[in-house]
């Protein structure tokens, strides 16, 4: 199991604020899937404009900034495994081209999914899917193989919004901030710890249950009750 460590203040500029978790990678954990596309890419702590710690994404050799519109910005998941162990940047995946994610944000509580996470993900939880603890280590993450302009139409019905790269809904309950569905792009930051709770393997289409999380979550931003049904069980 991967340990967890604060980042210290000689990793990164002692101006950041509310540095995140990291995590020792394992990145064995990563299914076979992801690890043979060739949309990894490095990244690291820096400081944006407000002071706050943004993780910024990097080419694999780590030596500049990457366009994550740009395929060649992108390379081989053992180059940026070989990157970040010499450097101690992290690993992180760009999404696209059949590849979906989403982010759940503030659902893990001293480790433990709260009800309303539960309940949210409850369609999904016989799809073939790679769920990761966030960097902050209170967030989950899902990499889904699935097609995501169905999603972006699903995500558009909900949200009456269109022509976006991903779909934010704020939740803003305890157990449960918000989650973020990207379907046309956008990265994410991997850690290699995966989510022990999430028994999901194959790859598969998503659509369909990928849609009925988003009504859950949608309703529960107007709901101020908990859902009437107990937690489900993954």
């Amino acid at each position: 199991m991967s340990t967890v460590s604060q980042v210290s203040s000689s990793e990164a500029s002692s101006s950041l604020k509310s540095l995140p978790v990291r995590f020792e990678p394992e990145f064995h954990a990563v299914p076979q899937d992801l690890v043979d596309d060739p949309r990894w890419v490095t990244w690291r702590l820096e400081e944006s404009k407000d002071g706050k710690a943004t993780k910024v994404p990097y080419r694999p050799n780590g030596q500049t900034r990457a366009d994550k519109t740009a395929p060649a910005a992108r390379g081989r998941f053992s180059e940026c495994c070989s990157t970040a162990a010499a450097t101690g940047d992290g690993v992180g995946f760009v999404l696209g081209d059949g590849w979906v994610g989403v982010d759940f944000d503030r659902v893990l509580v001293d480790g433990k999914p709260s009800a309303d996470f539960l309940h949210a993900i409850e369609p999904m939880k016989d799809i073939g899917a790679y769920a990761e603890v966030s960097p902050s280590g209170t967030g989950v993450k899902f990499f889904i193989r699935t097609d995501g302009g169905a999603v972006a139409d699903a995500a558009a019905q909900v949200t009456g919004k269109r022509n976006q790269e991903s779909h934010k809904i704020r939740v803003a309950r305890d157990g449960f901030k918000e989650a973020q569905f990207f379907h046309g792009g956008g990265y994410f930051t991997g850690t290699g710890n995966p989510w022990s709770e999430w028994r999901g393997k194959r790859f598969d289409d998503a659509t369909d249950a990928i849609a009925q999380v988003l009504h859950r979550v949608h309703a529960m931003k107007f709901r101020k009750a908990r859902p009437a049904e107990p937690p489900i069980r993954l």
